[in-house]
């Protein structure tokens, strides 16, 4: 029972990211088998992995957030805003049940969508490839389809998940 449980919650993917073009915010995101969670990166965990430059400390306002797969409707990867822009956007599409009160849970649902920013290589294409591995992860998990971890490594499970797709 426990390997299950350990098998269902594991981490698929992680990484830090901006969530648009404008925020300076770094977002720590992890991708495991029942959603998405992202919360703000500290300033010292910054430092430690060379994201100060462009990374901010995150406002005491912002807290982790959390997506499962079944309120998820699509992702897609889109380009910068402008031709010489090399980043690629992960953009995840959701409706998340909100409570509306403290009894109807249900009721309350209002479009989310998540923009992942990967910028980290010199090319459009290499981060075109690196946004695509996320949006297929989270592609496959949104239909059900389910995936070994690869935490950033191609496999061949999200290969075949692609040609699912």
């Amino acid at each position: 029972m426990e390997i299950d449980t350990e098998r269902r919650n594991c981490v698929l993917l992680e990484g830090q990211f901006t969530l648009d073009c404008k925020s300076k915010t770094v977002y720590s995101v992890t991708v495991d088998r029942s959603g998405i969670s992202y919360s703000p990166v500290s300033c010292s965990a910054l430092r430690r992995t060379g994201f100060l430059r462009r990374g901010v400390l995150a406002s005491a306002s912002e807290e982790a957030s959390r997506l499962l797969f079944s309120d998820i409707v699509g992702c897609d990867c889109q380009r910068g805003v402008s031709d010489e822009d090399i980043s690629v956007y992960c953009v995840i599409y959701a409706y998340p049940r909100r409570q509306s009160s403290d009894s109807d849970f249900v009721a309350c649902r209002t479009r989310v969508n998540v923009n992942l920013r990967f910028d980290k290589w010199p090319t459009y294409d290499e981060n075109f490839q690196d946004a695509s591995l996320w949006r297929t992860v989270i592609s496959c998990h949104v239909q059900n389809i389910d995936i070994e971890p690869i935490i950033g490594k191609s496999s061949n499970s999200v290969r075949d998940c692609e040609d699912v797709l």
